[in-house]
């Protein structure tokens, strides 16, 4: 269905999208200093489902009805930047120990850090049309249903994304224990990935689709 050379292009280019700052790096590595790896290795698969779940919606017309449609793609925008925006701010005036790091019986669970991946990438607009947009240039009509193609290739996506994203997850996981024992630098760092998120936050909202 998706063959050899589609594949040798579309890993590569998705590997450089991956790796490219944005919501869920950020996102991933904040809940991994947070919470340890395994808290960022919850949030890296939240996240990767709120992808696949953008690739089995374009794949069945859903998201270019959002893209298309004024005031949906506006209620996801408005709605992604707010809910990034949520999570800075609250990083920024948390008064809990830097970075939130707590005990094991404290730290949120699994189940919570999850959703919050999963929310965080469903709400990206830019996800949205990168699934409308990127995923289709690699399915081929003459190799079958194209819903299938750019199914498996979400599959593809996600695999790529774990592969990147639960290596920094454990990294940030094992940092997150560095500082613990320094909180100043723990707080500095604290502010950084807040403000960071803001900063993320402001770029969603002042952004406008690129699609028509």
């Amino acid at each position: 269905m998706i063959d050899a050379k589609t594949l040798a292009v579309f890993i590569p280019t998705v590997l450089v999208l991956v790796l490219s700052p944005g919501p869920d790096m950020v996102f991933i590595t904040a809940n991994s200093l947070s919470s340890g790896k395994r808290g960022g290795v919850f949030s890296a698969l939240g996240c990767t489902s709120g992808a696949f779940t953008h690739a089995v919606l374009a794949a069945f017309g859903l998201t270019a009805i959002v893209a298309a449609w004024q005031p949906a793609y506006e209620a996801v925008r408005i709605g992604g930047a707010l809910y990034l925006a949520y999570l800075g701010v609250k990083m920024l005036l948390s008064k809990e120990s830097p970075l939130g790091i707590r005990s094991t019986g404290m730290r949120k669970s699994g189940w919570r850090l999850y959703r919050e991946g999963y929310i965080n990438n469903l709400m990206n607009p830019k996800a949205i049309l990168f699934s409308l947009t990127f995923l289709p240039q690699f399915a081929n009509p003459a190799r079958g249903p194209i819903w299938a193609q750019i199914i498996v290739l979400g599959m593809v996506l996600s695999a790529v994304m774990l592969a990147i994203e639960i290596p920094i997850a454990v990294t940030s996981g094992h940092l997150g224990q560095w500082f613990i024992s320094r909180p100043k630098a723990a707080l500095m760092l604290n502010r950084t990935m807040g403000a960071a998120l803001v900063g993320l936050a402001a770029w969603v909202f002042q952004s406008r689709r690129f699609v028509h």
